[in-house]
C-alpha cells in the first residue's frame, strides 16, 4: 500500500500537483497500525446467505463481512461488475430487487425480516474468524498478485483474508459458490 501511495504521489508531482503530491506523500509515511483503522469497518464474523438462486441449487453463494456494528458489508456481483463494496442493514438487503430476483414465484415463505429468519430457514449463517480484519470500501487487490483483483462478494472476501494472513481456501468448498475454485 505505501509503495502505491508513493508511486501515486510521484505521478502526481510529475503533473505539477505539488500539495497533492505532499498530501499522498504523507498518508504514505502515515502508520496504518491496527488503532489507527477506523473501528466501525472491521469484522471477526463472516456472513454467508442463499439468494433464491443459491437456494435451488443447496449452497451458499453470497458472502460478506459483519461489522462490530452489526451492520453488513460486501462487493456483490450482483450490483454489476467492480462495484464498489456497499455498507448495509438487514432492511436494506430487503430492498434489494436484485438479490432476491425469483424469492416471489418460487418460495412459499415471506422474505426473512431478520437474520434470526434467514437463519431458521436455512439460508444464513455467520463464522467467526480467527483474528479481526479490516473490510475497506475500495476494490482489493491480493497483495501477492495484483491480477487477482476483487469482483465480486467471494473474491472481495478472498482477497482481504489472504491479505490479512487467513488462509481462505474453505470458500472453495461446495458449501458455497461464492469464488472460483482457480481464483
Amino acid at each position: 500500500m505505501k509503495l502505491k501511495l508513493l508511486k501515486l504521489s510521484q505521478m502526481l508531482q510529475d503533473l505539477g500537483q505539488e500539495e497533492e503530491s505532499s498530501a499522498v506523500t504523507e498518508m504514505a509515511e502515515e502508520d496504518f497500525s491496527e488503532t489507527k483503522l477506523d473501528r466501525s469497518d472491521r469484522s471477526d464474523t463472516l456472513f454467508f446467505l442463499k439468494s433464491p438462486w443459491g437456494m435451488d441449487r443447496g449452497r451458499f453463494d453470497h458472502v460478506g463481512f459483519v461489522l462490530q456494528d452489526g451492520r453488513m458489508k460486501d462487493m456483490s456481483g450482483h450490483r454489476g461488475e467492480m462495484v464498489v463494496p456497499k455498507t448495509y442493514d438487514w432492511k436494506d438487503l430487503l430492498k434489494d430487487d436484485v438479490f432476491w430476483m425469483g424469492w416471489d414465484e418460487n418460495k412459499k415463505e415471506e422474505k426473512p425480516r431478520s437474520r434470526k429468519e434467514a437463519i431458521d430457514l436455512g439460508i444464513y449463517k455467520e463464522i467467526k474468524l480467527p483474528k479481526m480484519v479490516n473490510a475497506p470500501s475500495n476494490i482489493v487487490y491480493r497483495d501477492s498478485d495484483e491480477s487477482k483483483v476483487s469482483e465480486n462478494c467471494g473474491s472481495f472476501v478472498f482477497n482481504i483474508l489472504y491479505n490479512s494472513g487467513i488462509d481462505p481456501s474453505f470458500l472453495k468448498s461446495d458449501e458455497y459458490i461464492v469464488v472460483g475454485k482457480d481464483f
